[in-house]
């Protein structure tokens, strides 16, 4: 059984040794990987600005992060940095810094679709991020402790699903922007997370990209910034009617 099972099972008042051994064996694992924090994203990220998709780059291609103050990590700078992981790259043996960005990402995610939050299909999708600097991290982080919550140390995020809907037609997921930065900035770093996600989607042989329904909080905001991005109605999308019939209502799609 998991641990979380297991927990399930103790009596109300557990002894203090059984939550000892279900628990401590989780936070050791959890203390291990990030205490190798410098390590991480030096051979298995890329930037954006090169030409083709993230399969297949030599790691000379590729750029490091730098842990961002005590907690979470941030790129060298967010103009036009945007950064791929698998799920392979964040499960991976001493990959710190690829567990604190899912971890910030994770985070964010809650904030803009709260029950709507899925991670469902996380482990089978390339996770497109947009770190912060570490300069945007420290007043993020600022921002978090006057307003009493956090905000995560990156501006957003989506998730690329390949194959999510059927062969060739990918799911373009769990879009999240950072809420505390104005309109502009946030139309402009989801124009640059829904470009990249597209230019991966094409390096892995997808044909057309559906964005499912997105939440209350993001629906008109995130309705105009996939419009900008070709996003549209099914009807209107010139895709074969197999294709149509996998778009949900309300969803939008676009060819790849």
């Amino acid at each position: 059984a998991s641990e979380y099972e297991r927990l399930a099972q103790l009596p109300a008042r557990p002894h203090a040794r059984d939550l000892h051994e279900i628990v401590e064996p989780q936070v050791r694992a959890r203390r291990a990987a990030l205490g190798a924090a410098l390590r991480a994203l030096r051979s298995n990220v890329t930037a954006e600005g090169a030409g083709e998709g993230s399969a297949g780059r030599p790691a000379a291609q590729f750029r490091p992060l730098s842990v961002a103050g005590a907690v979470g990590v941030a790129s060298q700078g967010s103009g036009g940095v945007i950064l791929c992981l698998s799920w392979s790259d964040i499960e991976a043996q001493g990959a710190a810094e690829e567990l604190s960005l899912y971890q910030a990402v994770a985070l964010l995610r809650q904030r803009c679709h709260g029950s709507a939050t899925s991670f469902a299909n996380d482990d089978k999708g390339l996770h497109v991020i947009l770190p912060y600097s570490a300069e945007e991290a420290a007043d993020a982080r600022a921002r978090s402790q006057a307003g009493g919550r956090l905000n995560g140390d990156l501006g957003g995020a989506c998730l690329l699903v390949p194959d999510g809907a059927a062969r060739g037609v990918a799911w373009l997921e769990q879009l999240s922007l950072q809420r505390d930065v104005t309109p502009e900035q946030r139309a402009e770093w989801s124009a640059m997370l829904i470009a990249r996600a597209l230019r991966e989607a094409r390096a892995l042989g997808q044909r057309w990209a559906i964005s499912p329904v997105l939440p209350p909080l993001l629906r008109v905001e995130g309705a105009r910034w996939l419009e900008a991005a070709g996003f549209g109605a099914a009807a209107e999308s010139g895709a074969p009617a197999e294709v149509v019939e996998l778009v949900p209502p309300g969803a939008m799609i676009r060819a790849v």
